[in-house]
């Protein structure tokens, strides 16, 4: 989240108040994600169960920009979770070979691995176009049942 600017002694100026602020007030101050709806919407299609969800948005979340790809840990995301290291290096290489996630080599100032996440946008784009079909179409059927 954009931090509120400074003013010259150092404090915060207000931020603006929107919707999502009013309705997670301070909490967005923690930090906050953008995930689309049809990830949720689509989990059983796309071959998903809750937890393969969870460690989505856990690297989601050091998912800032586009190429900038996320690296946390295993074990943090399994902390996070209270589950295994063991059960979240499982559900990553699940996803792997669902093509929703690409492992790339580990680094070497780091020795950090990072994820791509194309896969998974590609599949959500897809999945959301099939979504916006289906409500046209029912939108289209409940209109013809009106007249």
């Amino acid at each position: 989240m954009p931090q509120g600017e400074r003013t010259k002694k150092g404090a915060r100026s207000q931020r603006q108040k929107t919707p999502i602020t009013d309705k997670w007030g301070s909490a967005l101050a923690a930090g906050w994600q953008v995930i689309p709806n049809v990830l949720v919407r689509a989990q059983t299609q796309l071959g998903l169960d809750a937890t393969d969800v969870v460690v989505l948005l856990n690297l989601n979340m050091h998912w800032w920009r586009k190429e900038d790809f996320p690296f946390p840990r295993p074990t943090i995301i399994a902390k996070r979770m209270g589950i295994s290291k063991r059960t979240v290096e499982r559900r990553i290489e699940k996803l792997v070979k669902a093509g929703l996630l690409e492992r790339l080599p580990l680094t070497k100032e780091r020795k950090l691995r990072q994820y791509k996440l194309e896969g998974l946008v590609k599949r959500l784009q897809d999945a959301a176009a099939v979504g916006l079909v289906q409500r046209e179409y029912y939108l289209m059927v409940k209109g013809d049942e009106d007249t």
